[in-house]
């Protein structure tokens, strides 16, 4: 009696109104999870006012100096030494608002040998005596075509009135490369 055959023939504008849906709730999802990452993320990354940014070229374009290449890409970012092809010395003294608890100082040198690429040294302090953050960096840098690549070993206190002091030794990694004539990524 029943024929065990059956077949939905759904008309062709409903198949075409089940595609549109289907690419809204794609859109609606993509869009919701950007807004989402924005949102939440926007609390956690902040640009600006970094305790360890050094060098008159970063400070004047408000702290960011991840794409300077100069002997402060020592402290900066090891990546863009590679791209600096002087060698050099840097001293910093900052006296933040007068207080005594803001105080920065760093040194950062760098020699610049056209075989084995860069080698940089640097040494900052941030801070008093109830609160301080001292940091001793060593790295190299060199650069292949059209990026630069570095490695750098830090070494890291926090020190705390009333507590004890941390060290930690931090490896870090940087690169730097150029897009076009105008344009570097890192």
């Amino acid at each position: 009696m029943f024929d065990s055959k059956f077949e939905l023939k759904l008309p062709l504008p409903i198949i075409k109104s089940q595609n549109v849906l289907k690419k809204t709730t794609t859109l609606w999802i993509f869009s919701t999870s950007v807004f989402c990452l924005i949102f939440f993320v926007n609390g956690i990354i902040r640009a600006g006012n970094d305790p360890f940014t050094f060098g008159p070229r970063a400070l004047g374009i408000g702290q960011i100096g991840l794409m300077n290449a100069d002997v402060w890409s020592v402290q900066n970012n090891i990546g863009s030494l590679g791209w600096y092809n002087k060698s050099g010395v840097g001293v910093s003294f900052d006296n933040r608002y007068n207080l005594q608890a803001l105080n920065q100082i760093a040194f950062s040198s760098s020699i610049t040998t056209n075989k084995w690429g860069n080698f940089g040294i640097g040494a900052s302090r941030f801070g008093a005596e109830l609160f301080n953050q001292t940091r001793a960096q060593l790295g190299w840098a060199k650069r292949f075509g059209i990026a630069s690549i570095g490695i750098q070993a830090q070494w890291y206190q926090i020190a705390a009135a009333d507590f004890p002091s941390r060290n930690f030794l931090i490896v870090q990694f940087g690169g730097m490369a150029q897009l076009t004539q105008k344009i570097y990524f890192s």
